[in-house]
């Protein structure tokens, strides 16, 4: 069972100062929307804003026009850096915590009436720095009983005011010391009551989890105090730092539990069916990263329970022949079919498909995993496309393991590429013969098979154009455009359709849905399997787990989508015709990333893999066909694709 708190995530000064500079970088009606030092202590957001086009600096430049606005981070300012703003005829947009802006006020009116001001807070708190800017920096900064030593006694007054985010129970042991040390003490409560709730709720949800998960940044003084909290009622307490530290926490597929979580530096009982986990996020994480956070925690539980399911029952699949010589390509076939890098997720997919289909759980549980044999068979399928795409690729290795071709290239020669094609159609018809033979008598046994046959004949057509389109681009017939229409068209093709379309609409099919929600299921998925295939291409250049050894594309002259985006400039498609089309050492590896980088390429296909999971995620939740449940499993699966780029 997996728990959300119910007051969790992003305080309100946080919502609004991420919505200002959103609403900013929307309008499109500054040319640099520059962020004064951290907006919020979040990587996810300053990740989110940096790749929307926002620009971060840590001290005012130089060189500031009409065009331009500064924005005032959530923590606030200086008195002297907003008369400088005012003095240069800066434009900013003031994104100080209202909270923070009273502090502000009642530290300046105070300071200027004669009082001795007190701070209670971390002396390296940006908003501590930023208040002790309102008193001309004469101020005491307690962050302990012990720290009023430094206070004069005999002062005649003392105004007390807190840093919002502080330990709710010490600020007010130093306020009873401080009214002891002087009876002439005033104090403002500032303390933020949001999160004070936070806190409270959070650590109650602490006290009745096995896990506990705390989601923000581990700069953040808030989410360090949330996760001590925390920490203190579950000693199974994880602070995980954002979407891009996801995957730290959570065992991956094809080990025992326990030793995935070894691996991982997390507990075995984290992905536990019967664990009792629960999720917070401190006062700058975003209430959709603890949602997301928590969809991808479901999902890997439903893929760790499937991916085993086809991992032990595939091999009673595997083709066979009692010929020794046919069988030791068909062995090969079999080690590149069942190998531990197997992912299964079209598998998985599959399962899913057929789960969105029988949402009622009695209906779910009469069909028990009728979808096995029909994932068993697709997880073949791809092998066998696989084997005859390291064919034409001329790869030496898939999943960690040696290619069919070449297995049999030092005994037959130049005939192992034959003989590894025909594996390869052995491993198609093998796939047809399975689903033929378990489903023979099932109503939908028909529909299913001819869409299988759709879905190859689509992935061929993407397959060819993927091996015919560098051939013309290398000859100049291509211009930049439809250089990137192609790519697209190939991603679409080849990867799109067989990837998440197929599998979750076959799935969908087994199971006798409707095909309205097949069609709708269709579109999401499409969108699903563009993202994918993004992915791939990122993941071969800049480093990730695919089937094949890193910068294959590069030899293989691959015209993908970041290979696209470059060559919309001139002179970085020239200079990439210097590496494509040879083999991707360290040195060409490293010159082709920084032309990615430089062109722009690198960033603009990330932005595009977010943009096509959020088209996806929006015609997912229309989906009046997809239960609550699924539907988190599916948004789940979408943050597993994000997660990793």
């Amino acid at each position: 069972m997996i728990c959300v708190s119910k007051v969790s995530g992003m305080c309100s000064g946080a919502k609004g100062a991420y919505k200002t500079v959103l609403k900013l970088l929307e309008s499109k009606k500054y040319k640099r929307v520059i962020l004064y030092k951290k907006l919020l202590h979040n990587r996810d957001v300053i990740k989110d804003l940096e790749l929307r086009g926002a620009v971060f600096c840590e001290s005012l430049p130089d060189e500031i026009t009409d065009e331009d606005i500064i924005v005032i981070r959530a923590h606030g300012e200086t008195e002297s850096f907003f008369k400088e703003l005012e003095a240069r005829k800066i434009n900013y947009a003031d994104c100080t915590c209202p909270r923070v802006k009273r502090i502000h006020s009642l530290i300046s009116q105070k300071h200027n009436a004669g009082y001795a001001i007190v701070i209670i807070g971390n002396k390296d708190h940006a908003e501590v720095s930023g208040s002790a800017g309102w008193c001309a920096g004469n101020s005491y900064i307690v962050s302990s009983v012990k720290d009023i030593k430094q206070i004069n006694g005999k002062t005649k007054n003392l105004f007390v005011i807190a840093q919002t985010t502080f330990n709710n129970g010490l600020f007010f042991k130093i306020e009873s010391a401080l009214k002891k040390l002087n009876n002439k003490t005033e104090v403002y409560n500032s303390l933020c009551d949001a999160q004070r709730r936070i806190h409270e709720e959070s650590a109650l949800l602490a006290k009745n989890s096995d896990v506990m998960f705390v989601l923000g940044s581990a700069g953040s003084a808030n989410t360090k105090e949330l996760y001590k909290q925390c920490a203190a009622f579950c000693k199974n307490t994880f602070l995980i730092e954002g979407r891009g530290s996801f995957f730290k926490c959570l065992p991956a597929s094809g080990s025992t539990p326990r030793k995935r979580a070894q691996k991982a530096g997390c507990i075995a009982d984290c992905l536990a069916a019967d664990a009792k986990i629960g999720i917070t996020g401190g006062a700058s994480t975003p209430p959709e990263v603890i949602s997301e956070f928590k969809s991808l925690l479901e999902w890997n539980q439903f893929y760790s329970s499937v991916y085993e399911k086809i991992k032990n029952h595939i091999a009673g699949f595997m083709p066979f022949d009692d010929n020794p010589v046919i069988n030791a390509a068909l062995l090969q076939f079999s080690k590149i079919a069942k190998s531990k890098k197997a992912k299964f997720l079209r598998g998985t997919l599959i399962a899913l498909g057929f789960r969105i289909a029988l949402s009622n759980k009695k209906k779910r549980r009469a069909a028990e995993d009728e979808w096995l044999p029909l994932a068993c068979a697709y997880e073949l399928l791809e092998t066998a496309i696989l084997v005859h795409d390291d064919v034409f690729d001329k790869a030496a290795l898939r999943r960690g393991e040696i290619t069919i071709h070449k297995s049999l290239e030092l005994k037959y020669g130049s005939a192992s590429k034959s003989a590894a094609i025909c594996a390869g159609d052995i491993g198609f018809y093998t796939a047809n013969k399975i689903i033929l033979e378990n489903y023979k008598n099932h109503k939908n046994c028909f529909k299913v098979l001819l869409y299988l046959q759709e879905i190859i004949i689509t992935t061929i057509k993407g397959e060819l154009l993927d091996i015919l389109l560098p051939l013309d681009v290398q000859k100049n017939i291509f211009d930049s455009k439809q250089i990137a229409g192609s790519a697209l068209l190939i991603n679409q093709l080849k990867t799109a359709c067989y990837t998440a379309a197929g599998p979750l609409c076959l799935g969908m099919m087994l199971g006798g849905a409707e095909d309205a929600a097949l069609e709708n299921m269709r579109a999401a998925a499409l969108e699903l399997g563009v993202a994918f295939q993004l992915l791939d291409d990122i993941m071969d250049i800049f480093g990730g787990k695919t089937g094949k050894p890193q910068g294959a594309d590069i030899g293989e002259h691959k015209v993908t989508t970041l290979y696209a985006c470059a060559c919309a400039k001139e002179e970085y498609k020239n200079q990439l015709q210097n590496y494509y089309g040879k083999k991707a050492n360290k040195n060409r590896l490293e010159a082709v990333r920084q032309i990615f980088k430089q062109s722009g390429a690198y960033s603009e296909t990330r932005l595009e893999l977010k943009r096509r999971l959020e088209r996806c995620r929006t015609l997912l939740r229309k989906n009046s066909a997809i239960a609550a449940p699924e539907l988190e499993l599916l948004m789940g699966f979408s943050m597993f694709i994000e997660t990793q780029a």
